[in-house]
């Protein structure tokens, strides 16, 4: 669990880096010191980033991200078994519309209309 807490810590603080660099060159609107703003957000942003990979976790060789080895999934899910059990069974819905309903509603909303108008 530590080391997927430690990817997402770095994916949110890239998400904030990039979110903070465009507010600044929003701020800017196009001048030098919107893209020195936006340049310096993103140089501290990516430090943090390191230092996050960088931290040791325990139970882990250290160091950051990136690829996992594969693992062979469940059983369950390479036979495409599977079980819905425990589950509370629906109760009948009304599936059709009968052409008295549509009748009285037309009406009605005939009723609403002429209301309206007068």
């Amino acid at each position: 669990m530590a080391g997927e807490n430690k990817e997402l810590a770095a994916a949110g603080a890239i998400i904030d880096t990039y979110a903070g660099a465009t507010k600044a060159l929003a701020a800017g609107a196009g001048t030098p010191l919107g893209y020195i703003n936006a340049a310096a957000i993103i140089a501290a942003g990516l430090a943090n980033v390191a230092k996050i990979y960088s931290t040791p976790v325990a139970g882990s060789s250290g160091g950051g991200g990136g690829m996992t080895a594969p693992t062979t999934p469940a059983p369950q899910m390479m036979s495409g078994a599977f079980e819905l059990s425990g589950g509370v069974a629906p109760e009948a819905m009304k599936a059709f519309v009968v052409t008295d309903e549509m009748t009285n509603s037309q009406n009605q909303l005939a009723n609403i209309r002429r209301r309206a108008t007068i």
